[in-house]
C-alpha cells in the first residue's frame, strides 16, 4: 500500500513537471518566433507553429501506451490529453499560417476554416483511437468554426452564426440527453459557443439576433428550472450558469432595443412572460420558485413603464392598476414579496403620474407628497388588513385545532351545543349537568 502510495504521488509529481516544461518551451518558442517572424521564410513559419504537431501527438501516445476509454483519470492519462490537445491546437497554428503565407489568404475567415479544418481531422483522428478530454473538446469547437467560417465564406456572417448556433443547441441537447460521454463536456461548448453565433448573428440582423439571444436564454431557465429535464448535477451546474449569463446580457438588451420601436407591444410581452413565469411558481412546477417568481413579479410590476415608453396614457394607468393590484393580493394573502412589488410600483407610477397631470415647479413637490401619502395609506392598510385576522381564526381553520370526537359531533356519546355557548354546556343549560335524585341517577 505505501509503494503504491509513493508511486501515485512520484506521478503527479511528474506530471506537474511536465506541464511546467511544456510551458516554459512555448513560452521561449514563442518569443524566438515572434521576434524574428518578419525574417523567417514561409516554410520555417509553418514548421515553428504547427511542425510541433508531429512530435506532441507522438509524445502523447508514449505517455499512454494502452488503449483507455473514458474521461482522464490517472496523472499519464492527464498528461496524455493535455499533450493531444496541444498537438491539435499547433496542427491549427500551422494551417493558418499556411493558408496566409503560401496561398495569400486574406480573409479571417479562410484563415480560420483552414485551422480549424485541419484541427477537426486531427482531433477527430485521435479521438477515435481514445476518447479524451481535451480533443473532444477541441474537435466540437472546431467543427463548430468550421460550419461558421463556411457559413461566412458561402452568405453572411449572420448565416454563419446562425450555423453556429444551430450546432451549438445539438450538443447541449446532446449532453443533456446523456448522448456523450461525459455529458458536461458537449454541452460546456455548446453553451460557451452560443453567445458567439448570437453575436454573429446580431451584426448582420440586430433584431434578429436580439429575439434569438432573448428566447435562447429564456430556454435555457426553462431546462434548468423544470424537473425531470437534466439529471446530471454537472450539467445542471453548467447550464444554469449559462441561463444566468445569458438571461443578464440578452434580455435587458432586446427589451431595451424593442421598447424604442414598439413599446406598448414589447410591455406586453414582457407581461405575458412574467405572468407565465408566476403562474409556474404558483402551481410548483419549478425547481427553485423563488428567483423566479422574483423576477416574474419585477417584470410584471415594470412591463406598463415599457410601454409609457411609446404610450403614458396606456402605460401609466395600467401600472397603477398592477401595483394596486399587488398590494391587495399581498394583503388578502399576508404575503410580504408582492406587498413590496406593489409598493415598489406605487413609488415609480404615482409621481410619474402626478407630474404628467401637474406641470411647473410644483409638479416635483406635489409628487413626493402624494407618493409618501399613497404609500402610509398602503402600509396602514395592510396593517390593519393583517390585524383583522385573529390567532384564534387561523388556527381554527388548521386540522390541529379542530374538536375532538364527542364535542360537537354527531356521534352516540357527543353532546350538542347551541352556537355561543361555552364549549361542554348543553342545550338549555349554563353550567355542568347535575345528577338528578328523583331518578336514581
Amino acid at each position: 500500500m505505501e509503494r503504491t502510495s509513493t508511486r501515485s504521488r512520484a506521478l503527479v509529481l511528474a506530471e506537474a513537471l511536465g506541464y511546467a516544461g511544456g510551458s516554459l518551451v512555448v513560452i521561449g518558442v514563442v518569443l524566438v518566433v515572434t521576434g524574428a517572424w518578419e525574417d523567417l521564410a514561409t516554410g520555417v513559419r509553418i514548421a515553428a507553429t504547427g511542425g510541433w504537431a508531429v512530435p506532441l501527438v507522438v509524445v502523447g501516445w508514449l505517455a499512454r501506451p494502452a488503449l483507455w476509454q473514458g474521461p482522464a483519470a490517472t496523472p499519464r492519462e492527464r498528461f496524455s490529453d493535455v499533450v493531444w490537445g496541444a498537438a491539435v491546437a499547433t496542427a491549427a497554428i500551422g494551417a493558418g499560417v499556411a493558408a496566409h503565407d503560401p496561398f495569400g489568404a486574406e480573409s479571417t475567415e479562410v484563415i480560420a476554416l483552414a485551422g480549424s479544418g485541419v484541427a477537426f481531422v486531427l482531433g477527430a483522428s485521435l479521438w477515435s483511437l481514445r476518447a479524451v478530454l481535451v480533443t473532444q473538446a477541441l474537435t466540437w469547437a472546431a467543427a463548430l468554426t468550421v460550419a461558421g467560417s463556411a457559413g461566412v465564406i458561402a452568405a453572411s456572417e449572420g448565416t454563419g452564426g446562425a450555423v453556429v448556433v444551430l450546432g451549438s443547441v445539438t450538443l447541449v441537447v446532446i449532453g443533456v440527453a446523456g448522448r456523450s460521454r461525459p455529458p458536461w463536456l458537449s454541452v460546456t461548448v455548446g453553451v460557451v459557443a452560443l453567445p458567439i453565433g448570437v453575436s454573429m448573428v446580431s451584426t448582420s440582423w440586430e433584431a434578429t439576433g436580439l429575439v434569438l439571444g432573448a428566447g435562447l436564454a429564456l430556454v435555457l431557465v426553462a431546462v434548468v428550472e423544470l424537473p425531470g429535464l437534466v439529471t446530471d448535477r454537472i450539467v445542471s451546474v453548467v447550464i444554469g450558469v449559462a441561463a444566468v449569463w445569458s438571461f443578464v446580457s440578452m434580455v435587458p438588451r432586446a427589451i431595451g432595443h424593442f421598447a424604442d420601436q414598439a413599446g406598448v407591444l414589447t410591455g406586453a410581452v414582457v407581461a405575458l412572460a412574467a405572468g407565465v413565469a408566476l403562474v409556474s411558481t404558483r402551481r410548483g412546477e419549478l425547481r427553485a420558485p423563488v428567483p423566479v417568481a422574483v423576477i416574474g413579479g419585477l417584470a410584471l410590476v415594470l412591463a406598463p413603464a415599457i410601454m409609457a415608453s411609446e404610450s403614458r396614457p396606456v402605460g401609466l394607468p395600467l401600472g397603477l392598476v398592477v401595483a394596486s393590484a399587488a398590494v391587495v393580493f399581498a394583503a388578502r394573502a399576508a404575503s410580504t414579496p408582492p406587498a413590496l412589488l406593489g409598493g415598489l410600483g406605487l413609488a415609480v407610477y404615482v409621481p410619474w403620474s402626478v407630474t404628467e397631470v401637474i406641470e411647473g415647479d410644483l409638479a416635483a413637490p406635489v409628487a413626493v407628497i402624494v407618493t409618501g401619502a399613497v404609500l402610509v395609506a398602503v402600509a396602514l392598510w395592510l396593517v390593519i388588513g393583517r390585524s383583522r385576522i385573529r390567532p384564534e381564526d387561523s388556527a381554527a381553520s388548521t386540522p390541529s385545532s379542530r374538536e375532538p370526537a364527542g364535542v360537537g359531533s354527531t356521534g352516540p356519546r357527543s353532546v350538542r351545543r347551541s352556537p355561543g355557548r361555552p364549549p361542554g354546556t348543553p342545550n338549555g343549560r349554563f353550567g355542568p349537568r347535575t345528577p338528578d335524585r328523583r331518578r336514581g341517577v
